[in-house]
């Protein structure tokens, strides 16, 4: 990942130090911080799906008419997302760049103080934090609404599993960015919605049956590259880390890492799943279509 950030994560003698836990009024500070940007980041995305619902049958009447009632909010709520992803993606990949490469926030090797997994959180992973949880609760109202049309759409499985990860992201990611613990792991999991602007161009397309074959290829295309580049790709570099902070005693307390070794793996586990599911879709739509049988 470059010289700058392995100057970064070199060992320090000068480092050590005991494991400082913040106080109780500190992190509540931070939690205060959040609050307001995910109460606009859930103001935002419902007038953007209202405005969605609305505008998408004045745009594209014959495409829309077309559509169930649950199909159509479908794509509006895809329209919410990739706005959410197009504000996060962007600005968590800066505060990675942040993290690994300006300089700006050192750690060493464990059991030096700070390491990879109590580094302080950048004031922009607060804000980026309290929007994407904001998102996570708007998405979860709507599933909550709209359990019907959400459950058509995804299906039983496919909705529970949102709530899962909704629910955990929304109780332990704050918790490690106002904690400043395992902070560079919410970080890299906020960067990886970068492929989720690719997820909901596509499935506008796809579903909302607004593009030809070609469009949906070449934006199906470019969110499979990007899911791979950002969430597979990275798996090894996500895995040593862990390996260093969350398996490594001294880098953290035995509560933190306990948590670590909980959640860290889930998303892996889940991005795997999810590539899987991709590359069968793209094989679907690559395989040659079988001519039709003549009527003897």
């Amino acid at each position: 990942l470059g010289s700058a950030h392995r100057r970064t994560i070199a060992p320090s003698c000068t480092a050590m130090a005991l494991i400082v836990d913040k106080s109780f009024d500190a992190r509540m500070e931070v939690v205060h911080r959040m609050l307001p940007v995910g109460l606009a980041s859930m103001v935002a995305l419902g007038l953007c799906l209202f405005a969605a619902r609305a505008l998408l049958p004045v745009f594209f009447p014959k495409q829309m008419s077309a559509l169930t009632e649950s199909r159509r909010f479908f794509v509006a709520q895809c329209v919410a997302s990739g706005l959410h992803a197009l504000v996060s993606g962007p600005v968590s990949t800066y505060v990675m760049y942040q993290l690994l490469f300006s300089g700006e926030y050192p750690f060493a090797a464990c059991p030096a103080q700070p390491n990879a997994g109590t580094v302080a959180a950048p004031p922009l992973a607060v804000w980026v934090t309290g929007f994407t949880c904001g998102y996570f609760v708007y998405d979860s109202m709507v599933m909550s609404f709209y359990s019907k049309f959400c459950t058509e759409e995804m299906g039983t499985s496919g909705t529970l599993l949102m709530w899962i990860h909704h629910v955990i992201s929304i109780i332990v990611w704050p918790y490690c960015i106002a904690s400043d613990r395992a902070v560079l792991f919410v970080c890299f999991f906020l960067f990886t919605e970068l492929s989720n602007i690719g997820q909901a161009a596509f499935l506008v397309i796809n579903k909302g049956k607004l593009g030809g074959s070609t469009a949906e290829g070449i934006v199906g295309g470019g969110w499979a590259l990007t899911f791979f580049l950002t969430r597979i790709v990275t798996i090894p570099w996500l895995l040593l880390r862990y390996h260093e902070t969350i398996l490594s005693a001294g880098c953290m307390n035995a509560p933190d890492r306990l948590l670590g070794l909980l959640t860290v793996l889930m998303p892996v586990g889940l991005n795997v799943y999810w590539f899987l599911l991709i590359a069968r879709k793209a094989r679907r739509m690559l395989a040659p279509t079988k001519p039709k049988a003549k009527a003897k």
